[in-house]
């Protein structure tokens, strides 16, 4: 193999040893054992043998069932927050070894740290998905089981075609990059429910959150009938971000922060169509359902941390009984 095809080998494999490393195995090992490609570095061939293939599907089994349930997938990602780098790092090592020396320590170091990457992204996205997501069992079973799908095709076609996969797996490394600010951000959210998870235990608060000063002001510092933090979902220009909703005569305001600057967005009570409250394990959440632009049913999620819980109870009380236009 030429070094061009080593090398864009060596991406997709990586990626995908970092969501699903004994899929990989397996995928190479059967196809080298199945004779399905060639040319592959020889020291590769030692996927294909029986010993490897079998530990490497019952592993497979075993995760194949403990990705798809809820929280057991998280425990199961932390364990394996060190094995599926160094398992890429190997994979690597022997793609490498009959290759320019000079490739090889950088190639290996490459391989775990994009690895770390996609277990990073993949880890954390299913995290939040149990802690957020009103569907956790479908979700999980669904996302599970196309990312198993992504890996066994990213795998077979770097061997098979390894610049065709090196090009996609590239783009799919930027993707998940570029969207890695705001996995991050959700990181601290999920700690910071952990914390407070165990702090509403002891102590909960019962009287309206004080708004800073600019909030106020866009409000015309008119005084909330209710005012919490939270973090908003799905509301345009402010995804994402924490901020404060507040309740002023059933007018719902949500007010944050972007770009240095106090924002305001609102429902007023002739869109709001209906609200549903549940409370998750970690956070309280609300999702309202009120008519967008062109009549058309929108919907944003407002997610509490659970000291707040008696203010959101009331908050989704009060919601409740606006009347639906």
């Amino acid at each position: 193999m030429s070094t061009i095809e080593l090398l864009s080998m060596l991406l997709p494999v990586s990626l995908a040893s970092g969501m699903n490393l004994y899929i990989s195995v397996l995928t190479i090992g059967i196809s080298v054992r199945m004779g399905w490609v060639e040319n592959l570095p020889s020291e590769l061939q030692i996927l294909g043998s029986l010993p490897i293939l079998i530990i490497a599907g019952i592993l497979f089994v075993v995760q194949f069932f403990a990705d798809k349930i809820q929280f057991v997938d998280n425990l199961w990602d932390s364990v394996h927050t060190l094995i599926r780098p160094i398992g890429a790092a190997l994979i690597a090592l022997a793609m490498l070894t009959d290759s320019n020396p000079f490739l090889l320590m950088p190639g290996v170091l490459l391989a775990g740290s994009i690895s770390l990457v996609s277990h990073s992204s993949k880890a954390t996205t299913r995290m939040l998905i149990n802690v957020m997501s009103p569907f956790e069992s479908f979700s999980n079973k669904t996302l599970s089981v196309l990312e198993d799908s992504l890996v066994v095709f990213l795998t077979y076609f770097a061997i098979k075609y390894p610049v065709i996969a090196g090009t996609f797996a590239l783009c799919l490394l930027i993707l998940i990059l570029v969207f890695t600010p705001r996995i991050i951000r959700w990181s601290f959210f999920l700690f910071k429910a952990v914390f407070y998870r165990f702090k509403g235990v002891i102590n909960k608060i019962t009287e309206n959150e004080l708004l800073p000063q600019p909030h106020l002001i866009l409000l015309d510092n008119k005084t909330p009938e209710i005012s919490i933090s939270c973090r908003g979902q799905n509301i345009k220009g402010a995804h994402g971000r924490d901020g404060y909703v507040s309740l002023i005569n059933s007018t719902l305001y949500f007010t944050y922060n972007k770009w240095f600057r106090p924002r305001l967005w609102h429902i007023s009570r002739e869109r709001i169509k209906n609200s549903y409250f549940r409370q998750q394990l970690l956070v309280d959440i609300i999702e309202i359902h009120y008519l967008g632009e062109k009549d058309r049913i929108k919907k944003v999620r407002l997610i509490f941390l659970k000291d707040r819980s008696p203010l959101v109870e009331r908050l989704a009380s009060k919601l409740s009984s606006i009347p639906a236009k």
